[in-house]
């Protein structure tokens, strides 16, 4: 009576071998190998150099929705020819990868992406983003690993914000630890890590946009901005300083605090823009007030 079980068993076991089809679930209490008889996980399969894919879930049209190559790839709507692609069609409205777990501002805590050292989690760069319901204190920070965090952290060294408030946009480079940047509401502010607007940068050339079809409200300046102008160059006390994070260079310059309102900004600067203006203004004061002289002494002849 026993021998028909144990025959149905082995004609079970041999099917097997050729193909299988279910129709209900499949429940496996042991470990399960494709391409390998002994599989060192609850599911491994095994490629060879013959195989495109090792695993592959595919769409209804039979296109890959998820393929890991034999090389260890992973590759997202495609085959991937680094560690990990995805793909997307973004004409389409079709995402091709989103990170979510950002902050509600004004918490600063959840990293969106992290970036580690060799394969592993040390010396690990960030990006972080806060999230507003409000036009202002919507972000994204990139800090970098420094040695002041433990090897095992989330690097804390910010060096670029890019941040909404009620004016617009402002791009931060090297923010000051702790800095309310928020308050700073120009489109581009380069720090030193200790004061905002404290760094330095590089270029080949400047320009200020000046023609009069972007501007209203256009009036000359005359003998009365000029003077002012002249008491503000003469009010201006340079100074000699080293900046507090630098590398004890000395330096020359103004402080904000003993500077004319005319040249200040709302980010705590002195404006050069400003400081040409006033000079050029003083300048053509001082040559009119000549001028005026000379026609004097022209008619005491």
């Amino acid at each position: 009576m026993r021998i028909l079980p144990l025959l149905a068993i082995l004609a079970f076991a041999q099917t097997l071998h050729a193909q299988s089809i279910f129709d209900s679930e499949l429940w496996v209490s042991s470990k399960t190998g494709v391409g390998t008889s002994s599989p060192g996980a609850r599911f491994e399969a095994k490629g060879t150099s013959a195989t495109s894919s090792v695993f592959q879930v595919s769409e209804v049209d039979l296109s890959p929705a998820v393929r890991v190559g034999p090389d260890g790839t992973l590759g997202l709507s495609t085959a991937s020819a680094a560690r990990v692609t995805v793909s997307g069609a973004a004409d389409a409205g079709d995402l091709a990868l989103e990170l979510r777990g950002g902050d509600l501002y004004p918490a600063t805590s959840n990293y969106q992406m992290t970036a580690g050292y060799a394969g592993g989690t040390l010396y690990r760069h960030s990006i972080r983003s806060k999230h507003a319901t409000s036009v202002s204190s919507n972000s994204l920070t990139f800090s970098v690993w420094n040695a002041a965090d433990a090897s095992t952290a989330i690097g804390t060294r910010e060096v670029l914000v890019l941040l909404t408030h009620s004016t617009g946009t402002t791009a931060h480079v090297l923010p000051p630890a702790g800095a309310a940047i928020s308050t700073y509401t120009l489109q581009l502010i380069v720090s030193n890590g200790s004061g905002v607007g404290g760094g330095t940068m590089r270029r080949k050339s400047e320009g200020t946009v000046s023609s009069a079809l972007i501007k209203d409200g256009i009036r000359s300046l005359g003998p009365e901005a000029e003077r002012q102008a002249y008491e503000d160059v003469r009010a201006l006390r340079h100074v000699g300083f080293r900046y507090k994070a630098g590398k004890g260079r000395k330096q020359r310059g103004l402080l904000f605090e003993e500077a004319p309102a005319t040249v200040r900004t709302p980010e705590k600067s002195v404006s050069v823009d400003r400081r040409l203006l006033n000079a050029e203004l003083a300048a053509r004061g001082l040559l009119r007030e000549l001028a005026e002289l000379e026609k004097e002494e022209e008619g005491l002849r």
